[in-house]
């Protein structure tokens, strides 16, 4: 197999507001660089393409030109995806129309100048990745990273502290690719700093040995470290970096190397059932009844994790207000799953932010999920939060129960790959 790397500064050079949070966020400064990380393997005459980006997410704006380019680089399988820091530039997902218009003031207004910015140095690093392409070694292991993330709405409930772990080496590189579910929102709305959080801190504790470290985030949509972090800090950064950079280190000592390398993929077509809206009064309703829990967890001075579970109850009945005012009246969504397998390895790619109450049970080291691919749809939320209101299936564009329709769908293909 021949491996090549690339690593691409898409900082914004210009003004913007940070993205992911409810709130005006104009960004201050720099503290730590944006990039686009590049992968390109060639293998059977195929050439597949990774590319992981440290913004927020991705859709049809940027992927798209990027796909473009891929084709005339004669890429056969490309992928992008976005390790959704909520301290990078907004104005990169198409807020003009569909679901997303609803989410304008928490994605910002369409920045084309900074899309264009992102596209180009992707297009770039694609090309410089083949350029660099030489006879490559992969190694890979898989384990646990405890204290980082747990369940953000419920510690009754199961984390994921499942971590893969992937060290390639061509002959100019060692790079490493890093799949683990957790939120990269340490730095709450109150950070006005462009950051990666705490992927690109991981980034630059193992830079002395390898070039890169492409943070391939998982089914984290339920994930966080709101149960974990002593702070909001930059501080809190690096301790959480910390704990991931060493237990990478400990499964790498006992790496196994992947040889006689097959690789297969297929794109699985899904359909969802579109979520209806319900009445502005009732929605207000419930506004007003999480605003009155907040004012009065603000009144008995609770701190931390508990007021911001209250907070977060806000921001979805909020969320669901603007769902209501932008409602498009869809019936369905059609959705593609990209889905890969090297060798034993499956990776299933979700255009957007899967619960791991979902995906656990499927999970293991044989079987990966990386969020935030190629497309944009918010939340894939279980039944249990549209029983109980919660922020993220206020934030989903699909009915209930359309999640675990998809997990089931995702389940068999996976069965029909192992029996092959």
């Amino acid at each position: 197999m021949q491996l090549g790397f690339s690593k691409r500064k898409i900082t914004p050079t210009t003004a913007c507001n940070l993205a992911g949070f409810d709130r005006y966020r104009p960004a201050s400064k720099v503290h730590d660089d944006l990039y686009a990380k590049i992968m390109v393997a060639e293998n059977d005459n195929k050439r597949y393409c990774l590319v992981a980006c440290d913004l927020l997410a991705v859709d049809r704006l940027i992927v798209e030109p990027c796909k473009k380019k891929a084709n005339e680089l004669q890429i056969d399988v490309l992928n992008i995806t976005a390790t959704h820091t909520h301290s990078g530039p907004g104005g990169i997902l198409d807020t003009a129309q569909g679901f997303l218009k609803g989410g304008k003031d928490l994605l910002g207004e369409i920045d084309k100048p900074l899309i264009e910015y992102i596209v180009n140095e992707i297009s770039i690093g694609i090309q410089e990745a083949l350029d660099d392409l030489s006879e490559g070694k992969i190694e890979i292991a898989y384990g646990k990273c405890a204290n980082v993330g747990k369940n953000r709405n419920s510690l009754a409930f199961p984390g994921n502290d499942d971590l893969w772990v992937c060290k390639l080496n061509n002959k100019s590189s060692i790079v490493l690719l890093v799949n683990f579910a957790c939120h990269p929102t340490i730095l709450n709305d109150r950070n006005l700093e462009i950051s990666a959080d705490y992927p690109g801190r991981l980034d630059q504790l193992m830079a002395d040995d390898h070039k890169m470290v492409m943070f391939l985030n998982g089914s984290c949509g339920d994930i966080s470290t709101r149960f974990t972090r002593v702070e909001n800090g930059f501080v809190e950064v690096d301790n959480k970096a910390q704990i991931l950079r060493k237990a990478i280190n400990a499964l790498l000592s006992a790496s196994k190397t992947v040889s006689d390398i097959h690789i297969d993929t297929k794109n699985v077509q899904i359909k969802l059932a579109a979520k209806k809206a319900i009445s502005l009064a009732e929605a207000q309703i419930k506004l007003n009844e999480a605003k009155e829990k907040l004012e009065k967890g603000i009144a008995d001075n609770l701190q931390g994790a508990q007021l911001r579970l209250l907070e977060n109850d806000v921001e979805g009945a909020q969320a669901n207000i603007r769902f209501i005012k932008n409602y498009q009246d869809m019936n369905d969504y059609q959705l593609t799953i990209p889905m890969i397998k090297i060798n034993d390895q499956i990776f299933i790619f979700i255009p957007g932010e899967l619960f791991s109450q979902l995906s656990n049970d499927l999970q293991d080291d044989h079987t990966h999920f990386i969020g935030y691919a190629n497309n944009y749809y918010m939340y894939f939320a279980d039944r249990y939060s549209y029983d109980h209101y919660g922020y993220e299936a206020l934030s989903s564009p699909f009915a209930k129960g359309e999640s675990e329709k998809m997990i089931e769908i995702i389940k068999k293909e996976i069965k029909k790959w192992r029996q092959i």
